[in-house]
């Protein structure tokens, strides 16, 4: 995803490290300045001054700047473990590093496209809930369309968490929030341009019969068979949408 490292180095440092930054620059313009009399003048006092304004300014300036780069590669590891709805099969150990990564790097995203990570990867290792709220925001933001297709996998897991205890039989009652939250779900990834895997449409689709749109849940289906054509579909779901009328509301 274009953007994950982008952007200016102090995009990513916490205060101090930019306020270390900015003094180190200071420093050795100082040191500089030093050595410049230094020579002019034949000034040890100068020249010592200059020497170690200019040692103490190169580790000012090198801590954030060696801090920035790691952070921004920290991000493209994460990025390339949950990209395009990976869960990799992490073992409880595993998982705990990873989220301690997670917790150290999401104070840290400063751009759409870092928080896309993060909301990943916190749904890569189950928090799906953490993932959907950062994934609202980011979208609220009206982002790029390369971070609203990085999105999807989260809003997948979302709207399966969401219609998993649903009962597809005709009438079942589902509460005006829980049908709000799904309706707005099926509307984020139903998009003409989205390519989403065959999984993820079964998912779509279920949503839709559960909004009583069985139309577009067997557009869904079709899709999802078109896609992976042995794709795992509910029979309860294909038994509704067969007894069903072909037209949504």
């Amino acid at each position: 995803m274009n953007g994950t490292s982008g952007g200016s180095m102090l995009a990513n440092l916490y205060s101090y490290e930019i306020v270390l930054l900015a003094l180190g620059v200071l420093l050795f313009l100082v040191g500089l300045w030093a050595l410049v009399r230094c020579v002019r003048k034949s000034s040890v006092a100068n020249g010592g001054i200059g020497v170690t304004c200019a040692l103490i300014s190169l580790l000012f300036i090198g801590y954030p700047s060696l801090r920035s780069f790691s952070i921004k590669n920290e991000f493209l590891q994460l990025e390339a473990q949950f990209a395009d709805g990976k869960t990799p099969n992490l073992s409880t150990q595993q998982q705990q590093d990873v989220l301690a990564t997670i917790e150290t790097l999401a104070p840290r995203a400063s751009t759409p496209e870092q928080n896309a990570v993060i909301a990943n990867a916190y749904r890569g290792v189950g928090a799906v809930d953490k993932a959907y709220a950062i994934a609202e925001k980011v979208d609220a933001s009206d982002p790029p369309p390369a971070v609203k297709s990085a999105l999807a996998p989260v809003f997948a897991a979302k709207l399966r968490q969401a219609v998993e205890d649903v009962p597809v039989t005709p009438g079942a009652a589902v509460d005006s929030g829980r049908a709000a939250q799904i309706e707005s779900l099926v509307k984020k990834l139903d998009v003409p341009a989205a390519e989403l895997p065959a999984p993820t449409r079964v998912t779509i689709a279920k949503g839709y019969v559960v909004l009583g749109k069985e139309a577009s849940a067997e557009a869904n289906i079709a899709k999802a068979q078109a896609i992976k054509p042995d794709v795992r579909v509910d029979p309860r779901l294909l038994e509704r949408l067969n007894r069903a009328p072909a037209l949504d509301d």
